[in-house]
């Protein structure tokens, strides 16, 4: 596992959330993400969020950035 890193949310793509990452452009389930941050699907977009990286090199723990 890593520390936080800053990731973005470019748009929806039908059920995936469009991540920009330091590292390029990655795909997540868009109401995983949504639940998590405790807000709807539609106020994803353009969202700026820190998230941690698994040993898989996946995604989790999304927070809002500060």
């Amino acid at each position: 596992m890593t520390g936080r890193i800053p990731v973005t949310v470019q748009g929806l793509r039908g059920d995936d959330a469009e991540i920009t990452t330091p590292t390029g452009i990655e795909r997540y389930r868009a109401a995983d993400i949504a639940v998590a941050l405790g807000v709807s699907v539609g106020q994803l977009p353009q969202a700026r969020l820190t998230a941690r990286r698994d040993s898989r090199g996946r995604l989790y723990d999304w927070a809002p950035a500060t």
